[in-house]
């Protein structure tokens, strides 16, 4: 098949798992670029758009680790006294109840769910557990899903439950949203994903009972999925060949900020249920990117008031929708302040040939080479999946002060990114994830050492460098994945790994769980893992300055 075509059509390659989220680079500017011809490699609309669109990582943020305030870790609990001793002061009562290691073998926090038989002193069962229900601390959440709902002892499973499924609910929705983007165009399926995420998040908040709330917050994370797809696609689509391994590191940045303004948002606002509403109204303003007004003259028409993201031009040029195109890449041009004069001619003139199919399943089993580089790279995906969002959620349990770690841990993407862009052109991308790998693991076991001296500030600035590492890994194994595979199969096998990382975020929340029995598992599995996931990068080769590999074939032949 010619080369020219297969990079004409990349963008628009049918995919078995993930829709067109794939993963460009560099090296396909060597392929011509309707974009770069008709209106630049990247100018003022192209900005425009790929800044709206990484906007949409903040709710992203919101929505994935939203259990960090919902459902905090660190709260604390005790027994509730019978009528008998509601007259005791809350002090008194707790240590009244208040149970003894040598008694009960337990930790600390275990030892919450049962109490000193104060009712029945002469009774055998000097211990018993909590019959008439739970108090909360409620100093750092005035209301949560655990408060609420007693989640607490035997129901404290539930809690790792909801965020693995918020996990899996991503993980379905990705060969849901991918394809019908494909099929009905990125817009749409972005705007659908919008109003579902909002008003599946908003019914959670109204429900009063727990297994409501739970298949709310399923369905909105599920509808996050298709917004965290098409505007990936949307920037990749707008970009040139030539500027989208730099997109594809800063796109991340807004996740971060989403963090940090949730423990902003948390720090005023002490409600779970407000705290969401909250959130999932900002969420509603998102609507805004696609907006049309209605009049009635004699029939209805559908006039265009304002819209500030279009269609992709790629996809409409896919499905030969060429008018369309034609407008949007005009006024692009316009913005850009290119000449537009030959943007029909060169549209008109414009040809898409649809694609070699080569599907993914069918040459995991065909070629060997392929299928032990998809396995090595998806194993690297659900380590860095269980770290990344692992990491994120542990920020919350680091101090009495969530708000502060919460805050810091999310800033850190900004300068993060930004470095990643340097280091990814300096060094090769081998070295820079082993080296922030093992730079991660080694910050995350020295905040452990410092969390157990109760050094707050110490404990921080060392889980920070251990976010800052993590952060950079995670930007570049997106464009080492994308740069391993070959050009007919990128976007399908990309989006293969990038499920393997939801399936680390689903592990994640158990991980954190270990942390009420023994605090320090968390932080030694994380850290473990971090110290060893250099060694599956052993066997993959370096991508730095190579040709990258166009069929499945190339690397059986050449191993590149």
């Amino acid at each position: 098949m010619d080369k020219n075509v297969e990079g004409t059509a990349l963008q628009n390659e049918s995919i078995l798992l993930y829709g067109s989220c794939g993963k460009c680079d560099e090296t396909d500017a060597k392929k011509s670029d309707i974009l770069t011809t008709t209106i630049g490699s990247f100018g003022k609309w192209q900005f425009r758009i790929v800044v709206l669109m990484s906007l949409l990582k903040i709710p992203i943020a919101w929505v994935q680790l939203g259990i960090v305030f919902i459902a905090p870790t660190t709260t604390e609990f005790w027994c509730k006294p019978p009528k008998q001793f509601m007259n005791l002061s809350k002090s008194e009562w707790k240590s009244m109840i208040s149970v003894n290691d040598d008694l009960l073998n337990i930790t600390k926090i275990s030892s919450s769910c049962f109490m000193k038989n104060v009712v029945e002193p002469n009774s055998d069962n000097l211990i018993i557990p909590c019959k008439w229900g739970y108090e909360y601390n409620r100093t750092e959440m005035s209301s949560s899903i655990i408060s609420e709902w007693d989640l607490v002892c035997d129901k404290s499973f539930l809690v790792e439950i909801l965020q693995m499924c918020v996990m899996l609910a991503i993980l379905l929705g990705m060969p849901i949203f991918g394809p019908a983007a494909d099929k009905f165009g990125r817009k749409i399926v972005l705007m659908t994903s919008i109003w579902l995420q909002t008003l599946f998040g908003l019914a959670s908040t109204l429900s009063p009972w727990f297994p409501g709330f739970f298949i709310f917050r399923f369905l909105s994370s599920l509808s996050t999925s298709g917004i965290m797809i098409v505007s990936f696609v949307m920037c990749i689509e707008v970009s040139s060949n030539a500027s989208r391994s730099t997109i594809i590191v800063l796109h991340g940045i807004p996740f971060g900020l989403g963090f940090s303004l949730m423990g902003l948002l948390a720090y005023f606002i002490r409600d779970w249920r407000v705290l969401l509403i909250v959130q999932y109204v900002c969420c509603a303003l998102y609507c805004c990117y696609y907006w049309y007004i209605v009049s009635l003259t004699g029939f209805y028409h559908f006039i265009r008031l304002f819209r500030f993201v279009p269609e992709s031009p790629r996809w409409l040029l896919a499905v030969d929708r060429k008018e369309e195109a034609v407008e949007i890449l005009e006024h692009a041009a316009t913005v850009n302040r290119k000449d537009v004069s030959a943007i029909k001619k060169t549209i008109d003139a414009y040809h898409y040939v649809d694609p070699e199919k080569h599907m993914i399943l069918k040459a995991l089993k065909v070629y060997p080479k392929f299928r032990g580089r998809t396995l090595i790279l998806s194993l690297n995906w659900l380590a860095i999946g269980c770290l990344y969002f692992g990491l994120y959620q542990l920020a919350g349990t680091l101090s009495e002060n969530i708000y502060v770690s919460v805050c810091i841990t999310g800033l850190i993407s900004i300068p993060s990114n930004l470095i990643a862009v340097y280091i990814v052109r300096g060094c090769g991308r081998k070295l820079a994830m082993a080296l922030s790998s093992l730079f991660t693991g080694v910050c995350i076991f020295a905040s452990m050492a410092t969390v157990y001296s109760n050094s707050f500030w110490a404990s921080v600035s060392f889980f920070g460098c251990a976010m800052f590492g993590l952060i950079i890994l995670y930007s570049v194994v997106h464009l080492f994945t994308g740069e391993l595979y070959p050009t007919t199969l990128r976007n399908s096998a990309s989006g293969l790994n990038m499920m393997f990382a939801k399936v680390g975020g689903m592990v994640s929340p158990f991980i954190i769980g270990t942390g009420a029995i023994f605090w320090y598992v968390p932080f030694v599995t994380f850290g473990t893992v971090a110290m060893l996931m250099p060694l599956l990068l052993i066997p993959l080769p370096e991508t730095k300055n190579m040709e990258l590999p166009e069929l499945a074939n190339d690397i059986e032949k050449h191993g590149t």
